[in-house]
């Protein structure tokens, strides 16, 4: 699995270095303006989408979106303009406690590949009869009796399914230290 960080912020790079992850960056290109707690969000998956997008290789591949503001006194303070603002903005914080927040968004597709098995005509309309799968990407369901038709399966069998569990399981264990398995 690969991880992209999209950003250039140097705390950010050193973060990602000190836990021993293997990564490389590219710097989104969004605009950052932030006026709330949701656009800390919103910008933090912009910037994962942005270089998302980017990619060549989408597959096997996490970017790691993350955008970081102050709230202080019901006010989100974000990068200060120049060092007359930086001043002022470290003045009023002086002695006053405040509330860092940070957006952090997690983009990736996993691949998973199926060969379908001949079905004649007549299987597949007893097949769309017996099971509901006008929600079902690819009209099926692999769970269901669809399963009788697949030849070979080659990756994550549950992101067929709609969840790819062991990228999730990765995710959370590497990125926020919630292990499934020895908790």
């Amino acid at each position: 699995m690969e991880i992209i960080l999209a950003s250039s912020s140097p705390r950010r790079i050193e973060i990602l270095k000190m836990l021993r992850l293997d990564f490389q960056v590219i710097k989104p290109e969004v605009d950052e303006n932030v006026n709330s707690l949701k656009d800390v969000l919103d910008v933090s998956y912009l910037k994962a989408k942005s270089v998302f997008e980017k990619l060549e290789k989408k597959e096997n591949v996490i970017v790691i979106g993350a955008d970081t503001v102050l709230l202080f006194m019901n006010k989100i303070i974000g990068k200060p303009k120049d060092k007359k603002d930086a001043f002022n903005i470290i003045k009023s914080l002086s002695g006053r406690t405040h509330y860092v927040y940070t957006g952090l968004s997690l983009i990736s597709i996993v691949k998973t590949t199926i060969r379908v098995g001949k079905i004649d005509d007549n299987s597949i309309l007893n097949y769309i009869e017996k099971e509901n799968i006008i929600d079902a990407a690819g009209a099926y369901k692999i769970q269901g009796l669809f399963s009788c038709l697949i030849e070979y399966i080659k990756g994550d069998y549950y992101n067929v399914m709609g969840l790819p569990v062991r990228t999730l399981y990765k995710i959370l264990k590497r990125n926020f230290k919630i292990d499934l398995i020895n908790k």
